[in-house]
């Protein structure tokens, strides 16, 4: 009878204690600031952010989001501090070093001028043209592979900043000819730095882009290849079948169309 007695006393204080969450897996990923793709100062982080999420969800995996600088989310995803950064255009080291997952979201490179030299520059259908100009770039930022060869060959001349807002108060000030930057991210910037008064309604009118996308680049999630891989693997093939059905359903296009609406109002 004491042995039951005690068997039970255990059992109620085992019932009793907090019990391990089992179900919804956890993984943890580093990205950078890149609004409107992806921000922690955006609501909900952005689209690209919120389809990462969306496609973790469709396998019950919950994502756990670190912003860094995005050469230390690279680096410390490379270690395996994380298990994946977001997003990335794939390259042949990158594919060497992370497992590289299908396309999540698409970019398009556009070129913004100032509205006086629309005529000239409409002109240009090859990224060749844009010879002689002094073209605006952003440090660390991957452009692909024609407009990088057309930069190591010097057929461009282009003029590295720090970051995008430096890029458009230089040619808001006529010190480039262009600058180029994604597309979503461009307008996005210049209608924050029109918000915080860095620039007037007539500057902001007066900076338009180019009606061509002269590259368009997919973007991927790169996991880690330390760490626990058979955890790792697991995460990464859960994220491919759940971003599929995300785009069988056309749900990716859904939530992109959807957060910009939202960031219009």
């Amino acid at each position: 009878m004491l042995n039951i007695f005690f068997f039970n006393l255990l059992l109620l204080l085992h019932l009793s204690m907090p019990q391990p969450c089992f179900g919804a897996d956890t993984v943890k990923i580093a990205a950078g600031e890149w609004p409107p793709f992806i921000s922690a100062k955006v609501k909900g982080k952005g689209f690209l952010a919120q389809i990462v999420e969306a496609a973790f969800a469709k396998e019950d995996v919950k994502v756990e989001w670190s912003f860094v600088p995005w050469k230390r989310a690279l680096e410390d995803t490379k270690r395996g501090d994380y298990h994946a950064s977001a997003a990335w255009v794939k390259t042949a080291e990158r594919a060497e070093k992370f497992h590289v997952t299908d396309s999540v979201v698409e970019t398009k490179l556009g070129f913004f001028y100032k509205d006086k030299k629309k005529d000239r520059f409409e002109k240009f259908t090859k990224l060749k043209e844009f010879k002689g100009l002094k073209i605006g770039t952003t440090i660390g930022y991957n452009y692909g592979p024609e407009f990088t060869k057309l930069i190591d060959s010097k057929t461009l001349t282009v003029e590295a900043a720090p970051s995008d807002e430096i890029n458009f108060l230089k040619l808001k000030g006529d010190r480039i000819d262009t600058f180029t930057v994604e597309l979503m991210v461009g307008e996005f910037l210049l209608n924050q730095l029109l918000d915080e008064g860095k620039i007037s309604p007539a500057e902001r009118k007066s900076l338009v882009v180019h009606p061509k996308h002269f590259v368009e680049e997919p973007l991927h999630m790169l996991f880690s290849k330390k760490g626990n891989q058979e955890h790792i693997k697991k995460l990464f093939d859960k994220f491919q079948v759940g971003l599929a059905k995300l785009k069988k359903e056309g749900l990716h296009l859904k939530i992109h169309k959807d957060f910009l609406s939202r960031a219009a109002h």
